[in-house]
């Protein structure tokens, strides 16, 4: 009688995603959710290990044959790559079976690549760290800007590097917003990725449209995971939130500027629930 097969737990961004059978994690290491770097888990391993370190995670990287024609290099490539699913001590076994793999019904969700909070703030984090440095230094500067232009060049080359780490916090923040309503792009969703992140940028119609695309979005992703049984479990987003964060958008920035973390931090867990959960279900697994 063969043993079950173990369950697999994955760490991200310091929070655990999981179980997932070895088929699953296969599934992420070829949409990139999973790296060779990031930390994995299952019962009987005495703590967590890089994927890389998992037989059967990753295809082997064994040289090329002298002279092989290229067809046969591919079977033989094919036929040795190994599946994580049973270990051996905790490594996996050998699948002695092709798995099957069964669409899944209800929630329908394309492919979706993790999402990192700590990325996007740590350059907010940066930004305001590198204007507080050149604000102190800004008196002495000026005053020595004379006999010393350098310090003076030193402080406008904080303030740039401050004003693209901004730049770059926007822009991972629209890539962010656009990637969660790509989550229910496929279950019913009222707007578009593209449309949600492209009318921002229209003058004064974006003012109405901020709304559109973070409190709308906060509504239809609480909504569509509440209909369907296997997305109940989804964090949800706080609407009211969300709805601050637009108003202070406009009417007082800084304010905006602190509720961005908390908003930032919902829509990254929104979309690692859906990065980490496969398109596909696989089916049994058998292994000898």
């Amino acid at each position: 009688m063969s043993e079950p097969a173990p369950q697999w737990y994955v760490s991200v961004e310091g929070q655990q995603h999981g179980p997932y059978s070895g088929e699953q994690l296969v599934e992420f290491t070829g949409t990139g959710n999973i790296t060779r770097e990031s930390m994995v888990w299952t019962e009987g391993m005495a703590e967590w290990l890089p994927a890389a370190q998992i037989e059967g995670l990753f295809p082997p990287e064994a040289p090329a044959p002298a002279a092989a024609p290229a067809m046969v290099r591919s079977t033989t490539a094919a036929s040795n790559f190994m599946r994580p699913g049973q270990t051996a001590g905790y490594a996996t076994g050998q699948l002695s079976g092709q798995a099957t793999a069964q669409v899944q019904g209800g929630f329908r969700h394309p492919q979706i690549a993790a999402a990192s909070f700590g990325l996007w703030a740590g350059t907010i984090v940066g930004s305001v760290l590198f204007v507080i440095i050149g604000f102190v230094l800004l008196p002495q500067a000026a005053l020595k800007a004379e006999t010393n232009p350098t310090m003076m060049m030193v402080v406008l080359g904080l303030f740039g590097v401050s004003a693209l780490c901004s730049v770059i916090a926007m822009i991972l923040q629209l890539m962010t917003l656009h990637r969660t309503w790509k989550c229910l792009s496929l279950a019913g969703a009222t707007v578009t990725p593209g449309s949600a992140v492209g009318f921002l940028f229209i003058p004064f119609f974006n003012l109405y449209w901020l709304f559109r695309a973070f409190y709308g979005l906060s509504q239809e992703w609480n909504r569509i995971t509440a209909a369907h049984e296997e997305t109940r479990l989804a964090p949800r987003m706080p609407e009211g939130l969300f709805l601050a964060y637009c108003i202070t958008s406009i009417v007082f920035a800084p304010v905006a500027i602190v509720l961005a973390f908390p908003v930032m931090s919902a829509m990254c867990k929104a979309i690692n629930f859906i990065a980490f959960r496969p398109v596909q279900q696989p089916g049994t697994m058998r292994f000898r």
